[in-house]
């Protein structure tokens, strides 16, 4: 009876789609009569975890009883390689554990700010939060707004449920139509922000203060209640690094690295970075410069540029380069005062140190 239920929850863990590798081998549609019940269990590998220690405990009690003389000391022995193997996850594990982390929001600036309100608009929403680039960042930070907001009994448009079921390509649409109340703080993450959805807000006399993850929108907010960062002051130059003091980038994508990352194999994060501006005027075009380490080889690298989720063109570095000069054009698409610029390494592209970026404004 056990071997079949294993057998059962083997089968059940391979799911409605079959890979090897990354290579898809079977899929097929669930019927409509099952597919709630089934989507409650989210991911199905770890119904694979039964069937693993039952074979893991069978190897060792086999082991034990065929081998009385020898079986504890090979058993013995293989905890010892077993522990061996997984320290540096322990490390990792008890250092992230011996204390409290670190907030990723300065909580003090956020107490008026949240006493003048009842109500308060997260975006994105939780269930649309890890779908995103840099989403556990995003995560982090509506945790801790949640926290803030919780203790206040506030009332909220989301919250953290792994069962709710938003078509998250619609989202956008909404953050662009937010109707504005009186009493209600709107706060929208770096990483979905855009400059309609400001504009939109800012158009129904609310006033938008940039923090170190998004911008805070409401109509009760003034310049006394300025969070960190204030808004950027063109030309100033912007340093990579998550340690920074500027916040204006998101996630050090393809910057320094960061200290302890090389023990969770990544040395940075990979090759992309957001940049995020609120210019203090408009200009006929922008001049984004862009410094990094020397490109290396005989091939220059393909960087991407989009300004506001709209491509503005394709940039060579070339070899030898430490400085690359981008000119952007005034009207980028919904710009008004918002502008994030995304920086993209092509596909295939060598890995690119970045070390400071500085955006200014041409007459």
């Amino acid at each position: 009876m056990l071997i079949v239920v294993l057998f059962g929850l083997v089968v059940f863990a391979l799911s409605n789609r079959i890979y090897v590798g990354r290579l898809l081998l079977i899929s097929f549609e669930l019927p409509k009569a099952f597919e709630g019940a089934v989507l409650q269990f989210r991911s199905t590998g770890r119904f694979v975890w039964p069937a693993a220690y039952a074979l893991l405990f069978f190897a060792v009690a086999t082991v034990a009883r065929r081998h009385p003389r020898f079986g504890p000391m090979a058993v013995a022995i293989a905890a010892v390689v077993q522990a061996i193997d997984v320290s540096p996850f322990l490390r990792n594990a008890r250092r992230h554990s011996d204390g409290p982390d670190g907030t990723l929001l300065d909580w003090s600036a956020w107490k008026e700010p949240l006493d003048r309100h009842r109500a308060l608009v997260l975006e994105p929403v939780y269930d649309c939060a890890m779908m995103l680039r840099n989403g556990y960042e995003s995560t982090a930070a509506l945790h801790e707004i949640s926290f803030m907001e919780a203790m206040r009994g506030m009332e909220v448009n989301t919250i953290p449920s792994p069962r709710t079921r938003i078509v998250c390509s619609e989202e956008t649409a909404k953050r662009e139509a937010i109707e504005v109340r009186p009493d209600t703080l709107y706060v929208l993450m770096h990483r979905v922000t855009t400059g309609r959805a400001l504009a939109n807000v800012e158009r129904q006399e609310a006033r938008c203060l940039p923090f170190n993850g998004g911008y805070a929108c409401s109509t009760k907010l003034d310049v006394e209640l300025a969070f960190h960062p204030l808004p950027y002051v063109l030309g100033a130059k912007l340093g990579f690094g998550r340690n920074g003091t500027t916040q204006r980038i998101e996630g050090p994508g393809w910057g320094l690295p960061e200290e302890g990352s090389a023990e969770l194999g990544n040395v940075f994060e990979g090759a992309r970075s957001t940049l995020h501006f609120v210019s203090p005027k408009s200009a006929s075009s922008y001049r984004l410069t862009l410094e990094h380490e020397a490109i290396e080889g005989k091939d220059p690298v393909d960087l991407v540029v989009e300004a506001n989720e709209e491509r503005i063109g394709s940039f060579s570095l070339e070899p030898g380069q430490t400085r690359t000069e981008i000119v952007l054009p005034g009207s980028l698409p919904s710009a008004d005062r918002y502008i994030a610029i995304d920086l993209q390494l092509g596909e295939g592209s060598q890995r690119v140190m970045a070390r400071a970026v500085t955006l200014d404004a041409e007459e």
